[in-house]
């Protein structure tokens, strides 16, 4: 039995004790009994009439992860960008293969912005192999999710989602051998890939197929906030938007992907390099904006920690990531690795199943 503060309660929390409150929507006495498992609901009354907190005995039913986007969307989008692409390769992109695109970016915008709370389960964007087309589908969704955590219109958001769909597509006229090189780019090689804004932005505007912010997106998705990015060597807020945001989700991504040149790294890893870069490759607000919004270890997760233990995620905290809310597993035991003082020396070391060597941080 442990106590938690109403901030860290959260679904499938089984009470230790009754709880009596007001209920200041009844304006009546009510009671929670113990052995009684929390609710949303529930949780969200206690919260409404002051109660502090709980003691908790257990947790059952654990969440299971939760969808960013359904299957039906996500099928949607890969089929698209693969029709894009052919059309790409044979050199004839047509009106209905972009159309496409923009249907799937409306559907992206339509489904996640619905949930203005939406944290991005990034596990449940990586279960696909190929990463040609599901690349660009984590990065729509985590671009997405950043637009909305900065206060983009829908309109913006929706070009947003396009410029990410569409940002790599020019990396269909990089040879095969180049792209799956396991081992380090010449510096002849790297040439050739840092055209692949380029190809794609001017291929895509020369026939008006996407609009002004989407083209600046995709061409500067590889810009730095320093200066030393490519293809122009823009520096700060000379950066269109679309392109700071592009660069975050693209990084992360790629970093966490497994690729041919390198393994993935943990997300939290990941997120560890993007906010050390912050204010140097990577816009600051930006970057603050991603944090908030991208759950490396989404809820029902199983996770390491620096303590050797096995634990399940029972909560995220926007403002803190990588300290989620844990149970671990098969125990009564909890650890708010946020909250609580005693856990402060206790971090995510990362997923159970995403254990792997730490990879350099190289090439994207």
């Amino acid at each position: 039995m442990r106590f938690f503060n109403i901030d860290s309660l959260t679904k499938g929390m089984v009470l230790a004790r009754d709880i009596n409150y007001f209920d200041t929507e009844k304006n009546t006495m009510s009671k929670v009994q113990h052995s009684e498992p929390l609710t949303d609901a529930i949780i969200a009354r206690l919260k409404k009439s002051g109660v502090e907190g709980a003691y908790i005995a257990k947790v059952v039913d654990t969440e299971k992860m939760e969808h960013t986007i359904s299957e039906e969307v996500k099928t949607e989008a890969v089929k698209g960008i693969q029709e894009l692409t052919k059309g790409f390769i044979g050199g004839n992109i047509t009106n209905e293969q972009i159309d496409s695109v923009n249907n799937t970016a409306e559907s992206l915008v339509t489904t996640i912005s619905s949930n203005k709370d939406v944290m991005v389960n990034i596990l449940d964007l990586k279960k696909y192999d190929d990463y040609t087309y599901h690349h660009s589908l984590s990065v729509s969704v985590m671009s997405m999710a950043i637009g909305m955590e900065m206060g983009l219109s829908k309109p913006l958001l929706k070009d947003l989602v396009s410029a990410a769909l569409l940002h790599d597509i020019g990396k269909i006229a990089i040879p095969i051998t180049i792209i799956s090189k396991p081992s380090r780019l010449t510096s002849e090689e790297f040439e050739i890939v840092k055209r692949h804004p380029v190809t794609a932005a001017v291929s895509l505007m020369k026939r008006n197929f996407v609009s002004e912010n989407t083209f600046r997106g995709i061409i500067s998705h590889h810009e730095k906030w320093d200066g030393t990015g490519y293809p122009n060597g823009l520096e700060g807020e000379d950066i269109p938007i679309f392109g700071r945001i592009l660069a975050v989700a693209d990084v992360y991504d790629a970093l966490t992907s497994n690729r041919p040149y390198r393994k993935p790294a943990p997300p939290n890893e990941v997120i560890e390099y993007i906010m050390g870069n912050s204010g140097t490759h990577f816009d600051v607000d930006v970057v603050s904006a991603f944090t908030r919004r991208v759950a490396p270890f989404p809820v029902g997760a199983h996770v390491i920690l620096s303590n050797k233990e096995v634990a399940v995620v029972l909560r995220n905290y926007p403002d803190q990531p990588l300290r989620p809310l844990v149970a671990v597993a098969e125990t009564d035991k909890f650890y708010d690795l946020y909250h609580d003082e005693k856990c402060l020396s206790i971090t995510v070391l990362g997923v159970v199943e995403q254990q792997r060597e730490r990879p350099p941080v190289t090439r994207s």
